[in-house]
């Protein structure tokens, strides 16, 4: 007989471990490693609510999660849910065992008014369980993948040829680190611009250039491929590759955008074409990128020649709530 048991989870490496091959059995095409969770769970912001939790089943571990504060949302009383059950354990009830018991402890938070999950369009079983329990969609992020070794740069050699005859110069992380001592501040200051046309269910916090400055303890961090484009001495627009540990065959697109007063002059292609021209050089196989379906740099990346895959979908949940 199953006996299905909740505690916290511990930051030993048999807990690191367990949690991973969970993921990596529900994720397969999205996997972690160690090392990541580590640094996100040494760099995160004590100043905002975060826990996780694992299920064991007579023991076991089987299923584990988190709920915490939207630390990136200026709302407050709101809150994110996920979790992950193995899929030899599915159907058991697990998800819902996890789900009542994280909203049980919600429910004593008096300022608890708003809870977010996401999800996948390839996972109708997740989408059902959130929308059975009151949640609605409100935003959807293609995700696509380009196929490096067949990207062909010849169509937009004009576009790049443009740009180089520009007063733009294009540099490099591991390039601005020799020389230019402020450059992560300038960095900061460039992406707090640029993201206020990301759409988002809701305008989002700044992030505080004390917290920003940890992307550089990230083990995923890439210098070579996070590119900024410079006039004047100035950043105007930047796109970004991040490596993954655990996919070693696979680079992760981070923010592309361009200041308003910089755009449509080819400056976000020129430089995701010179990442992609990285990426072919280091035999990588699959680059994959994200962005909300309104987003014109969705229409760049399907130029570019990336190939739609199921997308991801944020949902909302407004408490109190019958469901």
């Amino acid at each position: 007989m199953s006996q299905l048991t909740i505690r916290p989870f511990e930051r030993t490496d048999e807990d690191y471990q367990t949690v991973i091959s969970i993921w990596n059995a529900v994720w397969p095409e999205d996997k972690a490693d160690v090392d990541h969770y580590k640094y996100r769970d040494e760099t995160r912001n004590p100043k905002y609510y975060w826990q996780r939790l694992v299920v064991e089943n007579n023991g076991r571990m089987v299923a584990y999660g988190i709920y915490c504060e939207t630390w990136w949302s200026p709302r407050p009383g709101k809150f994110y849910f996920n979790a992950a059950v193995h899929p030899n354990f599915q159907r058991q009830g697990i998800g819902t065992f996890f789900y009542d018991h994280v909203i049980n402890i919600l429910q004593q938070q008096p300022e608890f008014v708003a809870l977010t999950a996401d999800t996948r369009e390839s996972k109708p079983e997740s989408i059902q369980f959130l929308t059975k329990r009151g949640f609605e969609q409100v935003m959807r992020y293609p995700i696509s993948h380009l196929h490096v070794p067949d990207f062909d740069p010849q169509p937009f050699e004009k576009a790049i040829q443009r740009v180089a005859a520009s007063d733009i110069e294009i540099k490099s992380a591991a390039e601005l680190m020799e020389n230019d001592p402020d450059w992560l501040k300038k960095v900061w200051q460039l992406e707090i611009a640029v993201e206020e046309d990301v759409p988002s269910p809701e305008p989002t916090k700044i992030q505080p250039f004390e917290e920003f400055v940890k992307i550089l303890d990230n083990p995923n961090f890439f210098p070579e491929a996070f590119l900024l484009a410079k006039e004047n001495g100035r950043f105007v627009s930047t796109s970004t590759l991040w490596k993954s540990k655990a996919n070693p065959d696979k680079l992760f697109t981070g923010l592309t955008g361009t200041l308003r007063s910089h755009r449509r002059r080819g400056l976000a292609t020129a430089l995701k074409v010179k990442n992609i021209e990285l990426a072919q050089s280091l035999g990588i196989d699959i680059i994959e990128t994200d962005n909300e379906e309104n987003n014109p740099m969705y229409q760049i990346n399907m130029q570019l020649g990336y190939k739609p895959q199921p997308a991801y979908l944020d949902f909302h949940k407004k408490i109190p709530d019958e469901s």
